[in-house]
Formats: C-alpha cells, sequence, structure tokens
C-alpha cells in the first residue's frame, strides 16, 4: 500500500503491509510507528502473530476469520509486552446484520474497489488476489 492511496481513501493513519515480522519490525524503527489501534484479522492460523506485530500497545484485535484453520499460535512475549484485547467476533442474527446495513448506510461508507473482473477473467482476479489488493477484487457477471 502506497500512503498517497491511503491518504486518498480517509486513512488517517495508514499501516504498511508487510511480508514478514522482521519488515514490519523495520517499519516500526524507520517511523518510530507504536502500530495500529485495531486490526482485523481475517485469516487466523499463523497470521495472528502478524497481527500481533501490526498492534500498537492496548491495542485491539478482532478474529474474524479462519481461512488458515482454527488454532493460532503467536509467541506470549509480544502478547505480554503489548497487552491487547483480542477478541473473536462470529456471524450474529439477522437483526445485528440489520442494523449493521442500516448503520452503514447512514455513515455512508462504501468498500474500496481495487479492480473489476469479468468471470473469463477470474484466474488474472484471482492473481491479482494473491499479488495483494488495495481494496476489494470484484468478479462483475455484467463484463
Amino acid at each position: 500500500m502506497t500512503l498517497s492511496r491511503c491518504l486518498k481513501c480517509g486513512c488517517l493513519r495508514p499501516t504498511p503491509r508487510f511480508q514478514a515480522d522482521r519488515t514490519l519490525t523495520a517499519s516500526h524503527a524507520a517511523m518510530a510507528w507504536p502500530g495500529v489501534d485495531h486490526v482485523l484479522e481475517v485469516v487466523g492460523g499463523p497470521h495472528l502473530a502478524k497481527a500481533l506485530a501490526a498492534v500498537a500497545p492496548g491495542g485491539r484485535i478482532s478474529m474474524i476469520g479462519v481461512l488458515e484453520g482454527n488454532q493460532l499460535s503467536l509467541s506470549v512475549g509480544p502478547l505480554l509486552l503489548k497487552g491487547p484485547l483480542i477478541q473473536g467476533i462470529a456471524v450474529g442474527h439477522h437483526r445485528a446484520q440489520n442494523d449493521l446495513v442500516k448503520a452503514v448506510d447512514a455513515l455512508g461508507l462504501k468498500p474500496i474497489i481495487d479492480a473489476r473482473y469479468g468471470l473469463s477473467d477470474l484466474p488474472q482476479a484471482l492473481e491479482h488476489l494473491n499479488r495483494g489488493a488495495f481494496g476489494k477484487i470484484v468478479i462483475d457477471l455484467s463484463l
């Protein structure tokens, strides 16, 4: 992610995309950056350690998904030093979804769409997703 794209989308505290904990640590040192207040972790498994590296002391990690499996792994040291709140988020009931949709509409929240692909371009869309997207990758059936 580039700083200019983050600022254009209204991010107040952009975070660097990282491939390994050492890269993130180098980013922290270079920017004197304490981390982010809230991490939305959608992968789970060993990626929780990356979320822990990204979160600021006293921040929050919201576990939303378990794409890498149901077992989480991380070192206890950073967990004890940073003391983040790690919260699991499960799918709620229909009324909660309706309330969420109303709030999103009322606030005018819009997803960031990085690219749109037709169904015939699915391999390219998946390749783009694998490289890392800035926002959502959309498969548009009308294209």
